[in-house]
């Protein structure tokens, strides 16, 4: 299956009562993902990179079925300030996570997410990824939320 599109998971965008560059730089942190978004329990980083710079590391503890957690190495492979954050992960899912930011106006952002797997493997296509899409998608929808009450809520 060379050269097949990775596997889209989930996607959403939200508008945030919020500067874009507010809301770029605490997305780009990931060490503030587990504050909004669903099934992450945990986020350390690996290295001393500052966030928001290619290269980033950390360390992503995420809740699995059955009360099971698990790891994911992730790096930061695309950033560009006010614009665009992406990152891929390693394991057994191979995420791929792209968050596109544009201003609205001088204080609202927009902000839109989207997850996929870069899992080639025909039985994961065909076995796991419509399970996994159940799950992100509420996800998603839940995390988008939660990261515009967290920033509408933050003081300047």
């Amino acid at each position: 299956m060379s050269g097949a599109q990775p596997e889209l998971l989930a996607q959403g965008s939200v508008e945030i009562r919020r500067p874009l560059d507010e809301t770029f730089a605490y997305v780009s942190n990931m060490e503030n993902f587990p504050i909004w978004f669903p099934g992450v329990a945990a986020m350390r980083e690996l290295d001393t990179l500052e966030h928001g710079q290619v290269g980033k590391r950390y360390r992503e503890t995420v809740r699995m079925p059955f009360g099971r957690t698990g790891t994911i190495d992730i790096e930061v492979k695309e950033a560009r300030v006010g614009e665009r954050l992406l990152t891929e992960g390693e394991g057994f899912l191979l995420p791929r996570m792209s968050v596109d930011f544009a201003a609205l106006s001088d204080d609202s952002t927009r902000v839109a997410w989207r997850m996929v797997s870069r899992n080639q493997r025909w039985w994961f296509r065909w076995l796991v990824v419509p399970l996994l899409r159940r799950v992100m998608r509420g996800r998603a929808r839940d995390g988008l939320r939660k990261l515009r009450e967290t920033l509408e809520r933050e003081p300047s």
